[in-house]
């Protein structure tokens, strides 16, 4: 499920999801159920994978999604994660982060660009969280 999604938004009670191909598809449920969602598969919660982060990179917040080590897939989010304004990105997935006006743009590997309300500054430190906790995990393996 999860290898195919570039980018989660919440819209009412469901998440919106922008596929690799482009296409939208809507599911039920808050993007942080469908983290948690993602987590189990890879044999951890969501709580528990935001805690270990949290404490290897002693941050309170914000802390990126290590969904599974062995993929290295992470996302992070561009507020608080129960935020409703919380935009989930993909971190392998993303190419360039660049500043827009008062907006981002993120660009994904495969050439699709989104606008993200986040700052720049932000989604470029949320990448750098992401990095070094991948730095963490493979240092530790």
């Amino acid at each position: 499920m999860n290898s195919e999604y570039l980018y989660f938004r919440q819209e009412k009670d469901r998440t919106c999801c922008l596929k690799e191909d482009g296409s939208f598809v809507f599911l039920e449920g808050k993007p942080v159920r469908i983290l948690n969602e993602m987590c189990l598969a890879c044999g951890s919660t969501l709580q528990g994978r935001t805690d270990a982060v949290r404490i290897l990179l002693g941050i309170r917040q914000k802390p990126p999604v290590l969904i599974s080590e062995r993929t290295a897939e992470i996302w992070f989010g561009t507020t608080g994660m129960n935020s409703e304004d919380c935009e989930w990105l993909s971190w392998q997935k993303i190419l360039h982060i660049a500043k827009n006006g008062s907006i981002s743009t993120v660009t994904f590997m495969n050439g699709i660009s989104i606008s993200v309300s986040a700052d720049v500054r932000t989604l470029r430190l949320q990448a750098e969280r992401c990095r070094q906790i991948l730095q963490i995990i493979l240092k530790n393996t």
